[in-house]
C-alpha cells in the first residue's frame, strides 16, 4: 500500500526553523518518520516541501509505503498530529490517471555525469551538468527510462 500524507508546519516554530535550515536534517526527519532506512524493497519515500505564499504555514507532502509516525513530526517540527497531519491511500488517485492527461509539476534534481576514467573498471568522478540544454537532455533521458509511451 502506498500512502500520501500532508503535514502542515508553522515555519516560525523554532523546531521547524532548525530542521528547515538544512535539507539533510529535513530528509533525516522524514526518513525517521517513515522508517525509510529499514525498508528494503518496499518502495521509496518521496517528499516535497511547498511554501505557501503570504503565510507562515508550509506543507510537507510525502508519498511513502506506509503511514508516517506523526509523533516524529510533533517532536521535530512542532506540529499537532490531530490538526496538522493527514494521510490517505495513494492508489485511488493513481487509478484515475489516463493517457493523454497533462499534469504540471515541479522537480528538484541534481544532474551529474561520470566521465570515463583513465583506469579500466574504475568509475570517473561525478561532475555536475551546468548548461541548461545539457540539463534538459539529461532529464529527458531519465524520463525515457521511466515512462513507457
Amino acid at each position: 500500500m502506498t500512502v500520501f500524507s500532508r503535514i502542515i508546519v508553522n515555519s516560525r516554530d523554532r523546531r521547524a526553523l532548525y530542521v528547515f535550515s538544512s535539507l539533510e536534517r529535513l530528509h533525516a526527519v522524514i526518513a525517521r518518520a517513515t522508517n525509510s532506512e529499514n525498508q528494503s524493497g518496499q518502495g521509496r519515500t518521496l517528499w516535497r516541501l511547498d511554501n505557501a505564499s503570504h503565510s507562515t504555514l508550509q506543507r510537507l507532502y510525502i508519498v511513502s509505503p506506509s503511514v508516517p509516525d506523526y509523533s516524529v513530526f510533533e517532536e521535530e517540527l512542532g506540529v499537532n498530529a490531530e490538526d496538522d497531519c493527514s494521510s490517505c491511500e495513494y492508489e485511488p488517485f493513481l487509478s484515475r490517471l489516463e493517457c493523454g492527461q497533462e499534469w504540471a509539476f515541479r522537480i528538484t534534481v541534481n544532474p551529474t555525469h561520470s566521465p570515463v576514467s583513465e583506469t579500466p573498471g574504475v568509475r570517473g568522478h561525478r561532475k555536475p551538468i551546468i548548461r541548461r540544454d545539457e540539463q534538459e537532455e539529461w532529464l529527458f533521458r531519465k524520463f525515457q527510462k521511466l515512462v513507457v509511451i
